[in-house]
């Protein structure tokens, strides 16, 4: 319990202790940018997570124990994660790759290409780079694969929406072929982001530089049709964030 005052003169009372435990994976994973949370949890819930240049992890004990799920021939770095919620498809999982804004080595300007979307169907025991999101050549920026920021999985449709670094992706044949749900106004890097809400809402978020897609945008008939949900924004702005209740 105690209190204390913001920048902005504000007193908030702390009215209930949060008390944390560290679960790992310790010393190995590197900046954890993806975690998830198996829908299907209880007591011991099954949980993964994925580091910037450390791989995917996974725990069947609520963080007791952790196994590497990345074999060493895959490129070790997961920026986020996504399991298809739907009753009878919860085995999959999707993760991206790539840290456009920095990696676990350094602050911003140190950035970590990514080579595409890989998918588990047992539940994060193993994982496939799906053919559809390969990077060919990955010593330099040349493709919207190398940085994804957000995936996401419709909860009724189970389509997938890819954040990348070229704009926001939908897949409707889990991850086999993707479209670009709209066209970003100009070709200069984006920082994007996609939320999907429990009514199937679908949120995103791009940069200023977007052109006419910048700022927070809705869909909710799967991606055929996008509405701006923009609150008031300032001129200029970077990667923006949506979470839904």
């Amino acid at each position: 319990r105690g209190e204390f005052t913001m920048r902005n003169g504000l007193t908030v009372k702390n009215t209930q202790a949060l008390i944390w435990t560290e679960r790992g994976p310790n010393n190995i994973a590197g900046r954890v940018r993806a975690f998830g949370i198996d829908v299907r949890t209880g007591n011991q819930p099954t949980l993964l997570a994925g580091g910037a240049s450390g791989g995917m992890w996974k725990s069947t004990d609520g963080g007791a124990n952790w196994s590497l799920r990345t074999v060493v021939s895959d490129l070790h770095s997961v920026t986020c994660l996504a399991q298809d919620t739907r009753a009878g498809q919860q085995d999959i999982w999707y993760y991206g790759t790539g840290e456009n804004i920095g990696g676990s080595p350094s602050g911003e300007g140190a950035p970590y290409f990514g080579n595409g979307v890989y998918k588990s169907e047992d539940n994060g025991n193993t994982w496939t780079k799906l053919a559809s999101t390969n990077v060919i050549n990955n010593t330099q920026f040349n493709s919207d694969w190398q940085y994804i920021f957000n995936i996401a999985v419709h909860p009724t449709t189970g389509s997938v929406y890819a954040a990348t670094t070229g704009g926001v992706y939908r897949s409707a044949d889990g991850g086999a072929t993707w479209n670009l749900v709209e066209v970003p106004g100009n070709a200069n890097t984006l920082r994007t982001d996609v939320t999907i809400a429990k009514d199937g809402t679908v949120y995103y978020t791009a940069s200023s530089v977007a052109g006419a897609i910048a700022g927070v945008r809705k869909s909710t008939d799967d991606g055929t049709s996008w509405s701006s949900a923009s609150p008031a924004l300032p001129t200029t702005y970077g990667r923006s964030i949506v979470k839904t209740a």
